[in-house]
């Protein structure tokens, strides 16, 4: 495995830190320039796009780019720009490693990059289950009642392997390390240009009134109005109880947009979808399952709690 190949893909890496430090690269103009690119094109576009690389210089500066969008995004202290920029990341690491022509052993480094083991047999991987519930999507599927566990391995398959690495990027990415300003005019210069071409909408507000819901949907509108991402279970739980509520699709689609992946195409499907199959919101007993109750309401089913209120 060349490590600059590797770390060009995966710039994330300790390889592409290390060979960064190896060569003492500073970010000099172009490579800011660059970082500003990559951040606005995580924001907008919701991607970061793949590259030709001419030769070892311009691979040198993809690598380099990423560095600076670090120092950028932990200077600016804005979650939701931290949050968008690692899912975009996340999402381009995924689609660099569906690719027919990425060698089996990148897989394996990237996997060791964050103490993962996958444990090949057949067609199939299997990984350990602290893992594999760490990293793993919140969907139902992901569950561990749904899986095939042996002796505390959970078996996957090659694009389930795929998603647990992209997960495991996103993660690593949103922890992102306070930046100490020590006269970065170039970081300073670099956060104003962001701030400036940002799109100029505001983050919507939730148009239900505090305290008409029941603690489990209070702490999930809390974190949309945070710009944290949503789980599968938490995202669909949510949008039956909105659909539930009452809520026309628009302002159930404002409030889903503070999440750092919006899509909204995919989000007014599944919306529409749950108004035309009729959807009921579950018990309390599920949302239990689903680990999202975060109190002892004993109301049986979250939709009495406005009846109990008042």
């Amino acid at each position: 495995m060349h490590s600059l190949d590797f770390a060009v893909k995966y710039p994330f890496s300790r390889i592409s830190k290390e060979l960064l430090s190896s060569r003492n690269i500073v970010p000099n103009e172009r490579i800011m320039e660059m970082a500003v690119s990559r951040i606005l094109d995580s924001i907008n576009k919701g991607v970061i796009s793949r590259k030709e690389y001419a030769d070892e210089l311009s691979k040198i500066e993809e690598i380099a780019s990423y560095a600076a969008s670090r120092m950028i995004l932990s200077y600016m202290r804005n979650a939701y720009l931290t949050n968008k920029y690692a899912v975009a990341e996340s999402k381009r690491a995924s689609s660099i490693m569906q690719s027919s022509r990425e060698p089996e052993g990148d897989a394996d480094a990237l996997a060791s990059e964050f103490g993962i083991t996958f444990l090949k047999y057949n067609d199939s991987f299997f990984v350990h289950f602290a893992s594999y519930l760490k990293y793993s999507p919140g969907s139902l599927t992901y569950k561990l009642i749904n899986r095939n566990i042996k002796e505390g391995f959970v078996q996957v398959s090659r694009s389930e392997r795929i998603r647990l690495l992209e997960e495991a990027v996103r993660l690593h990415i949103q922890k992102m390390p306070i930046f100490k300003l020590k006269n970065r005019s170039d970081v300073i210069s670099a956060s104003k240009k962001i701030i400036s071409e940002l799109p100029r909408v505001s983050p919507k507000k939730i148009s239900l009134m505090r305290g008409d819901n029941p603690p489990c949907i209070e702490n999930l509108l809390d974190d949309l109005m945070k710009h944290k991402n949503l789980n599968h279970p938490s995202r669909w739980y949510l949008a039956v109880y909105l659909v539930n509520a009452g809520l026309e699709t628009e302002k159930i689609l404002d409030i889903f947009s503070n999440s750092p992946d919006y899509s909204e195409k995919i989000t007014k499907y599944q919306v529409e979808h749950a108004k035309k199959r009729g959807y009921v919101v579950p018990s309390c007993s599920t949302v239990k399952g689903y680990g999202l109750c975060t109190a002892d309401c004993r109301i049986g089913n979250p939709v009495n709690w406005r009846g109990k209120r008042k």
